[in-house]
């Protein structure tokens, strides 16, 4: 070769061979950061891992630990207990007789002529008592004890709100707790991504941007997880707080989220929803409010007042008997604007009855509606979603590392299954949250979730 074409070639081949040396340098910087990023990645989640902080069995919070704790020391549940006292007392009030009257009436005293000073003076001294005609004593009993039930009603009525503010709060944590889990895996599955990658990375046959990639990805998962974490402790301090805590004395409750509740038939709940506390309540209602008119219906018969007396006259110093009885003339008041009063209240009370009854049955429909398609999405993510997603992520991945995917479908695979499954626990947050409001609709004390 003539010296002119050898320096020809020598700048060519000075040129291939440093970008040849460049790109060794730049792969071997790429996998010596990839190594002190999963490392890190790796500490960290060593540190805070989920399996570290799996708490004790015995500190597991159960449903009925739950609600036992929130009917004991909710604060809302008092005042109505305080009410139920009131009426009671109000009853005995009510079942008292009226008071007699003492008098004392001194006649013919500091008059003119004979009649001066206290020689003619006549002195009475009598007791008279009023008599209640028609039954109002009974009937003023009657609306104090009507008003007890109504009480007592409204206390199991605001019990029952308790219990389905508790029961929801324990459905949260439920989720809470599940999708820290699934975020956990998904972390799993991120760092196995990472390490596939890596080993595909340092056998040349990827760029080492795919394993940024990945390490970016398990990245997020990570702050997913934590970020899930926080919510799980949000949720626990918001369960507590139902009973009157400020913090969280439990660190798990126990509870089996992916059992799903049948869906009871329509007519069945028809029935059942008049057991319901706000039914129930509007009866006593009407009961109170059919007492009150009657009561106003009797006091429109005047009671009768008898009276007996001593009297000293002091001319003769004799004495003497007196008797007498009084009877109210009904002329100016008779009651009629009391009567209509109440017979309208009573009319209010009913037309209340109809239309609380039709609201219920619309929230009934509403929720049966929410259960029975909640459960139908919970069963397709569990018999066909989510199975198809493990398999195309198992395949994808085993196609990846044989060289058979791209990192783009790796990922998409990996995204989907962690969303289905996040999906899917969303779909169970809504069904117990159904079935927790179905039970409060038709009175139904909740049981633990099992």
């Amino acid at each position: 070769m003539s010296a002119s074409v050898w320096r020809g070639v020598m700048p060519s081949y000075r040129i291939r061979n440093f970008y040849v040396r460049m790109s060794r340098r730049i792969v071997r910087i790429a996998l010596c950061l990839a190594s002190l990023t999963a490392g890190m990645i790796e500490i960290n989640a060593q540190d805070r891992s989920p399996a570290s902080q799996s708490p004790p069995a015995s500190s597991a919070l159960t449903l009925a630990e739950a609600l036992a704790k929130g009917l004991a020391h909710h604060p809302a549940l008092a005042p109505y207990a305080w009410e139920i006292t009131a009426r009671e007392a109000a009853i005995k009030q009510a079942d008292r007789p009226l008071n007699p009257s003492l008098g004392l009436e001194v006649e013919d005293i500091a008059g003119t002529g004979a009649y001066g000073g206290a020689r003619q003076a006549q002195s009475t001294l009598s007791i008279s008592q009023p008599l209640e005609l028609g039954g109002k004593r009974a009937l003023r009993t009657g609306v104090a004890s009507a008003a007890r039930t109504q009480a007592e009603l409204e206390l199991e009525f605001q019990q029952q709100e308790v219990l389905f503010q508790i029961r929801s709060s324990f459905v949260s944590v439920l989720v809470a707790q599940e999708k820290q889990r699934l975020l956990a895996e998904g972390l799993k599955l991120a760092e196995e991504v990472v390490a596939t990658v890596q080993a595909k990375v340092e056998a040349g046959k990827v760029s080492p941007v795919e394993l940024v990639k990945a390490q970016a990805g398990q990245a997020s998962a990570l702050k997913d997880w934590e970020l899930a974490k926080q919510e799980l402790a949000a949720a626990r301090n918001q369960l507590a707080w139902t009973w009157g805590d400020a913090a969280s004395a439990f660190t798990s409750v126990q509870g089996d989220l992916q059992s799903l509740s049948p869906v009871p038939a329509r007519a069945e709940c028809q029935g059942q929803l008049l057991t319901n506390a706000a039914v129930r309540g509007m009866e006593a209602t009407l009961t109170r409010s059919g007492a009150e008119l009657k009561l106003v219906q009797k006091s429109r018969l005047p009671d009768v007042t008898v009276s007996a007396g001593y009297r000293h006259i002091n001319a003769s110093e004799d004495h003497a008997l007196l008797f007498g009885a009084s009877v109210p003339l009904p002329v100016f008041q008779r009651q009629r604007g009391a009567e209509a009063e109440a017979a309208a209240r009573l009319e209010k009370a009913r037309a209340e009855e109809v239309a609380l009854k039709h609201r219920l049955q619309g929230a009934l429909f509403g929720q049966l509606a929410v259960l029975e398609r909640t459960r139908a999405e919970a069963v397709s993510y569990e018999q066909q979603l989510l199975p198809s997603a493990v398999e195309v992520f198992d395949k994808t991945r085993e196609g990846y590392a044989g060289g058979k995917f791209a990192y783009l479908d790796l990922l998409d695979s990996q995204r989907m299954l962690l969303k289905l499954r996040l999906e899917h626990i969303d779909t169970l947050h809504r069904h117990h949250l159904a079935r927790a409001e179905l039970d409060r609709l038709l009175g139904i004390n909740p049981i633990s979730l099992k």
